[in-house]
Order: C-alpha cells, then structure tokens, then sequence
C-alpha cells in the first residue's frame, strides 16, 4: 500500500458532556434499528487471559509470535469488527489457501480465527454485520469467551444480503469510542477498528464518515476483499488524505506478492497477516508493504520474529555479513513456516534472495544510466 504522509497523527482531545450525549443517543439510534442486538453496551477491557502455552498449542504459534500478539494486546486490549455482509460478497474471487472461494467465505476464515483469538484471551471485540444477518441472529455480539464465538460462528453462516452502509456503522462505532475514550487515554491505551469489506460505501462519503477518528485513540486497519483496482486506490486515497493511523491490507496471496517485490528476504506466511490484521504491531510490520525496509528497520524485524535483543544483533549498518550470519545461525531454532509466495516451507530470512534483488537492481540501473549517457553522447 502506499506510503503515508509523516505528518503526526492528532491527539485526542477531551470530551465536552454533550459530545457524550450526543454519542450515547447515536448508540441508542443503532441499536433500534438492528434485531436482536447481543452485548450492547461498548466493549470494556477485560482482564486478559494470557496462557502463552494454550495459545502456542491452539493458534499453532511459537513462542517468539505469542510474545508479539501479547505485546500487541498490553496496549489495545479492545477491538471492533466491522463485517460486511452485503450482496457483493457473493463473488468467487477470494481465496483460502490455494482455494478459489466467494469473497464472504475468505472473509468469515479470517473473522473465525479472530474470534478463537478474542475466546482465548478474552480480549473484548464487538463484531457487527453490516446487515441483519436474519433468521433471529444478532447483528452485533461482543466476543470473549467461548458462549459468544460459537454465536458469532453462527452469525457467519447466514445469508448474504443487502448494501454497504459503512458510514452508519463507522459513526456508531465512533460514539461508542467516544463514552470510553478518557479512560482509554487515561490508561494509556487505544481501540483497534477493523473493517473488513470489498467495497465502497454506499451511504455516504467513507473519508468525512472516519475523520472523528483522527481525534480518538485508535487505529484502523483495512481488510480488503477483492482484487479489484479501482476499489484498492479507493481505500489507498483514503489512507494518504486522512491523519490517522490506518493501514490497508490486500488478502493473504495479495500482500505476500506485494511484499515480495519490496522485501523478498522475508517469509510472508498466514501466521504474520494475521497478526497485521490484528493490529498493534511494531511500525515495521505497517511499512513492509509499502517500501524497501532500512537495515536498521530489518534489524528490528529480526529481534521480533526470532525474540533477541537488538543489541545482541550485530549493526547491519556497520557490518551486514555479520549480521546475516548471526540471523541465520539463530532462526535454526525457530520452526520454518509456509512461504506464501513460493508456496513452499522456508526459513523466516532469506538473505540471498534479497541480495540477488539488489545485484538485479544494481545492473538495471548500471544499464539505464550507460544507455543515457549514449543517448546523450
């Protein structure tokens, strides 16, 4: 995706009494217009349920990844999930592995592993339907134990239906930030919003819909369901105008190729998107789709991913052999994982092909500047 602008994103300010009012009457709005509404009231934190050894055991993780996800939690333990349900997620252009699927069943994979999350950690995460999703279902349930993500599974098999009313749901989403946000800011916390969509909205302008956001703690991440371009720069436009911490995520084969192409020295695996999905990372997991990392930014993925402290990593800045060398010898003791891209098994870093990249580059760029200079003669 691309690169966003660097400007600082603004800081919440505090909440006039009739900003809260106002807030509680639009919840209240919402909420007469959907059936059967479970959890109602907006998500509170909870006390976080960490057993790293049932979440290495049920989300097949190792330690090194259940040490980011916790870390990913300290700090924004709280989690809405926009889910689109509408008629356009019909289209069988989505993908489960190396399965064609519709674009509503690639999204209800992603949303059932994100809810096991929320029922493992109790992590508080509201997942509302764009639309009814009917027979006596609830359009919205706050998940985090294991009674509510057998109903949001439930919820997932119904019908799809209806238009893409993102707007609305946004300013709903938005009040209910708003009754919580001294607390969050306060505590020094954050919401993460997901919105997970293959379209447009079709109430309104989405941009002026999310500005309110730029004045709450979160930050939003984009899950797009589909390939289709004008839809992908849609969303892009709106990442680069508003001043927000947002990041857009393709699906799982589209990331891996676009990450390959900017940082093929790393295994783009499910386990990782998931984790991008999620929210919260470190800043280099938002940028490794969006430009070459820096050395030092490389630096900072490695002690992540293989859980070493930076400063036992050698300086790639001052010494790059040394530093892929002590890489290599410590992946040794993590488990490889399935490289989206290659679609083969491989360690976390591979070097080489990054190495191989710039030697290309290297001699694209030898060629073009001896043709201008001939051009030029």
């Amino acid at each position: 995706m691309p690169e966003k602008s660097s400007s600082s994103v603004p800081i919440a300010t505090p909440f006039a009494a009739s900003t809260v009012v106002s807030a509680a009457v639009l919840i209240d709005d919402h909420q007469s217009q959907h059936d059967n509404v479970i959890g109602t009231s907006e998500p509170i934190p909870v006390s976080i349920r960490s057993d790293s050894n049932k979440l290495m055991r049920e989300l097949n993780f190792n330690k090194n990844l259940v040490k980011i996800l916790l870390n990913a939690i300290s700090t924004c333990d709280l989690r809405y999930y926009i889910v689109d349900n509408s008629g356009s997620m019909d289209a069988i252009d989505g993908k489960i592995g190396s399965k064609v699927v519709s674009r509503y069943d690639e999204l209800c994979h992603m949303l059932k592993w994100h809810g096991k999350l929320a029922s493992l950690t109790g992590i508080s995460s509201k997942f509302i339907m764009l639309n009814n999703p009917g027979h006596g279902l609830p359009s919205e349930i706050i998940v985090n134990d294991e009674s509510s993500f057998a109903i949001l599974k439930k919820m997932l098999l119904s019908d799809t239906r209806g238009s893409t009313p993102l707007c609305a749901t946004i300013r709903y989403i938005i009040a209910n930030i708003t009754l919580i946000a001294p607390s969050l800011e306060a505590s020094g916390k954050k919401a993460v919003v997901i919105i997970a969509t293959d379209g447009e909205s079709s109430d309104g302008d989405i941009a002026i819909a999310m500005f309110p956001l730029t004045r709450l703690p979160v930050k939003v991440i984009i899950r797009l369901c589909t390939n289709n371009e004008r839809i992908i720069q849609y969303w892009n436009k709106i990442e680069e105008d508003l001043e927000l911490e947002l990041d857009v995520l393709d699906d799982l084969n589209g990331e891996a190729t676009e990450i390959h192409i900017l940082n093929p020295w790393l295994n783009y695996n499910e386990k990782i998107h998931r984790l991008r999905e999620f929210g919260n990372l470190p800043n280099e997991f938002d940028y490794i789709d969006e430009r070459e990392l820096s050395l030092t930014q490389i630096r900072n993925i490695a002690s992540y991913i293989l859980d070493i402290q930076i400063e036992d990593l050698p300086d790639p800045n001052t010494d790059l052999l040394a530093f892929e060398t002590e890489v290599q010898q410590q992946q040794a003791n993590v488990e490889s994982e399935f490289d989206i891209y290659s679609q083969t098994i491989k360690p976390w870093f591979n070097f080489e092909e990054n190495n191989t990249n710039y030697i290309i580059t290297t001699i694209i760029m030898v060629f073009v500047a001896i043709m201008i200079m001939l051009f030029f003669k």
